[in-house]
């Protein structure tokens, strides 16, 4: 598998991918194993019909759609891994040129992680309002905590004796 990356923003870049014609020839002859397995086609047995009359009946950009769905996330994991890239997004088909007898052509678009780079940033200060408690409220706050559990406690005690009722 050969790759070339072009960088069209910050974060964005463009992959060219082309796949050996002998790993896109095995993907399109699986894929036609698959579609068979579902198709009803008169005539014969689903997995049983010849690749020329499964072409015809579905046709053979479904085939190639359904043979890109499984050379791609394999390319494109090795062309991340390749790159030592991190996505943000799925990547995006742009195109793709796939004829039998030659290579297939992909070209998609990766959406990056940007690289953020803070500088100078411990001298930098912060205005900002002192919050100030007013006189006893964590007296209150308090307070309040201990009614609010002396309720949870008589709730329990209150369950407790209609279990023991029943």
């Amino acid at each position: 598998m050969k790759t070339e990356v072009k960088k069209l923003g910050t974060n964005v870049v463009e992959v060219n991918i082309e796949i050996e014609e002998k790993v896109a020839q095995k993907e399109y002859e699986k894929a036609c194993k698959r579609i068979s397995q579902n198709v009803n086609i008169a005539g014969f047995r689903k997995g049983k019909a010849p690749r020329n009359i499964l072409e015809k009946y579905v046709g053979i950009d479904a085939i190639k759609r359904e043979s890109l769905e499984g050379l791609l996330p394999k390319a494109f994991s090795e062309v991340v891994k390749e790159n030592d890239y991190e996505l943000i997004a799925e990547p995006t088909l742009m195109s793709y040129d796939f004829e039998q007898g030659k290579p297939c052509k992909v070209v998609a678009k990766f959406e990056l992680r940007p690289e953020v780079k803070i500088s100078a940033y411990k001298d930098l200060t912060v205005n900002c309002e002192e919050y100030k408690n007013e006189d006893g409220a964590w007296k209150k706050n308090l307070k309040d905590l201990q009614t609010d559990m002396q309720n949870l406690l008589k709730l329990k005690v209150v369950k407790q004796l209609t279990k023991i009722s029943l």
